[in-house]
């Protein structure tokens, strides 16, 4: 059984508000200590959150073991330490594990400042495997994406090539 590494890198975003700060850094201080939905992180792995200042960031994340920057919903209210232990009990047994993971681009993208946008480079290597993708978020909510394999379809349709892309 083989292992997908991931690396994910955002291009520079711009967050609309110091509470939109505060939200992505706590999101990738979890992801930094491990804490993921799903997966888990190498040993050599590096996850960093740059700072250019006026609210401004990159992201740069390395060694993501079948998974990705994405964290249980109950992590981020764990990491809070604002509930008492009843509700915390109570939450728990409600939530289970089935909540829906919160996707630290995702979270990035609800947040940013009006009219910007940012782009995720991701790419993964597993034994003979070597992949690349690339996403755009804006902030009005539109987003896109491209992977490798795509690519190399449209680069040998656009030669006139008829061959199977491997």
């Amino acid at each position: 059984m083989s292992v997908t590494v991931d690396r994910y890198t955002t291009s520079k975003f711009v967050l609309k508000d110091d509470e939109s700060v505060e939200y992505i850094k706590k999101i990738v201080e979890i992801i930094s200590k491990g804490n993921l939905h799903c997966g888990y992180l190498s040993s050599d792995s590096y996850i960093d959150l740059y700072e250019y200042g006026d609210r401004t960031f990159k992201f740069v994340g390395h060694g993501f073991c079948d998974s990705g920057p994405e964290i249980r919903a109950s992590a981020l209210e764990e990491s809070d330490d604002e509930l008492d232990e009843e509700e915390d009990e109570e939450e728990d047994e409600e939530e289970g594990w089935d909540e829906d993971p919160i996707s630290l681009f995702d979270a990035i993208q609800e947040r940013l400042a009006k009219d910007t946008w940012f782009f995720v480079e991701n790419h993964a290597v597993e034994k003979s495997y070597f992949s690349s993708h690339i996403s755009f978020y804006h902030q009005n909510g539109k987003t896109d994406y491209r992977h490798s394999y795509d690519l190399k379809k449209q680069i040998l349709a656009d030669n006139k090539i008829d061959a199977r892309v491997e």
